[in-house]
């Protein structure tokens, strides 16, 4: 899905910094939804979540990429609501 938009990006050097800032904030922005229980943003949190797994696949990364979506899962596997959330942004994209 962002396959196209990434290819165009050139970040140089500064790809490493880019890529650790954009997982640490994504990260911090999933915490505080899940976290604080805000059910209505669960779907957006997950998108986020699967967003960032697309992100480390795009630059072969995978498996970064699994252990952050199995971070993500494990991190919050008794919210029910943001579990279900999860699946679905995970057949989606």
């Amino acid at each position: 899905m962002y396959d196209a938009l990434l290819s165009r990006l050139d970040f140089g050097n500064k790809t490493e910094i880019f890529l650790r800032s954009c997982l640490e904030i994504s990260k911090l922005r999933i915490y505080a939804i899940v976290g604080n229980k805000n059910r209505g943003s669960y779907d957006k949190a997950a998108i986020l979540t699967m967003a960032c797994v697309e992100l480390l696949k795009h630059f072969h990364r995978k498996e970064e990429a699994d252990l952050f979506l199995e971070e993500i899962s494990q991190s919050f596997r008794i919210y029910n609501a943001f579990q279900r959330e999860l699946r679905n942004a995970q057949s989606n994209s």
